[in-house]
């Protein structure tokens, strides 16, 4: 976080799910899940200016991204000024230089409003603890807990998302993110699930493996319940998943609910060799080289 006596500039970063179990389904609708998330250096930029009123705008680089009440930064700061009674006369100008792809499952939304929460909290003197923004963010979405209080890193997510255990950080140094020609609602992958399928897979391999700070095992393991049923429901998405499959990865996933792809190479492969590759199969849209943010 960069500070300024006039604004604060935040980078606000990505993340992959290296492991996600559906585990059922809720009284209240949503669905419980097991996950192992991992912040990687891919990331947006957020620069906060404070106002003399109390206005909030909101401006993007990504012209295909509202800037309304249906963002998750807009629903943060109200959040704040609803919470927190001396942040009811100030406003803030919020631009969003983006990087992380909207609809991909690499929490960018998510993100973008944790980074908000904690960045107001600053810029405001608002002096709110970690649970009070917490709180706030689990009012807006599953997986927001694991961008604040300085999670990150490697965690265990349970619940919705927002249940979060630190673990031991892990490094994965050449990843490659695939992003297809499409988008994939979360909505319709969760209502496309199989539940004669939930809690297949045990989560505690890739813990031990995490503790054991056995990368092999860790690549090995990647595992994402979504696959099935969005594979069925999505063919052309399966169809680049395939083709990846062909390249020398040692591991190729889906990243949350999709449509991002990413493969985890050797160390010895050449980077840029298989991104031209990658680049080359059907329905990609975009690729680029990534690794763990640290």
């Amino acid at each position: 976080m960069v500070e300024s006596s006039n604004a604060i500039k935040v980078r606000s970063y990505a993340k992959i799910n290296l492991f996600l179990e559906i585990t059922g389904k809720r009284n209240d609708g949503f669905h419980e899940i097991e996950t192992i998330m991992h912040e990687i250096d891919l990331a947006d930029e957020m620069i906060f200016s404070p106002r003399c009123d109390n206005q909030i705008n909101l401006t993007c680089t990504d012209n295909t991204i509202p800037c309304d009440s249906k963002n998750l930064i807009i629903k943060a700061t109200k959040k704040l000024q609803e919470k927190f009674p001396n942040a009811k006369k100030i406003g803030v100008d919020i631009h969003l230089i983006k990087k992380i792809p909207a609809g991909g499952g690499l929490g960018g939304g998510s993100s973008n409003c944790a980074v908000t929460l904690d960045a107001l909290n600053k810029l405001w003197g608002l002096n709110a603890s970690g649970e009070q923004l917490e709180e706030i963010a689990s009012s807006l979405g599953s997986d927001i807990n694991f961008f604040l209080n300085g999670y990150g890193g490697t965690c265990l997510c349970k619940g919705r998302g927002e249940k979060i255990t630190k673990l031991n950080n892990i490094s994965l140094s050449n990843i490659i993110l695939v992003f297809p020609e499409w988008g994939i609602s979360t909505k319709s992958a969760y209502d496309n699930l199989d539940k004669n399928r939930f809690n297949k897979k045990n989560i505690k391999e890739f813990i031990d493996a995490i503790n054991n700070n056995s990368q092999k095992t860790i690549v090995e393991a990647i595992y994402n319940h979504f696959e099935h049923s969005v594979f069925i429901n999505e063919p052309k998405e399966k169809a680049v998943f395939d083709n990846l499959k062909k390249l020398p990865f040692k591991k190729v996933a889906m990243s949350g609910s999709g449509s991002t792809l990413f493969g985890v190479l050797n160390d010895d492969e050449d980077i840029n060799t298989v991104l031209k590759k990658v680049k080359l199969i059907d329905g990609v849209h975009e690729c680029i080289a990534v690794k763990s943010k640290l």
